[in-house]
């Protein structure tokens, strides 16, 4: 019988399997949908912590 983690790990596989061949449709990969997040996280938190006065 299979375990709850292992259903949710199947579940995670698979979704990644789909993302994967999504963006390989697009001509992009998961790791450039990262790196978008990342400089949109750095671009964002940049801007915040320059206008806060606790931010040390």
């Amino acid at each position: 019988m299979e375990s709850a983690v292992e259903r949710w790990q199947a579940l995670i596989d698979a979704r990644q399997q789909q993302m994967d061949e999504a963006y390989a449709r697009l001509g992009r990969s998961s790791a450039d949908f990262w790196d978008r997040r990342a400089r949109s996280f750095h671009r964002t938190t940049k801007d915040t912590a320059s206008a806060d006065p606790f931010f040390l």
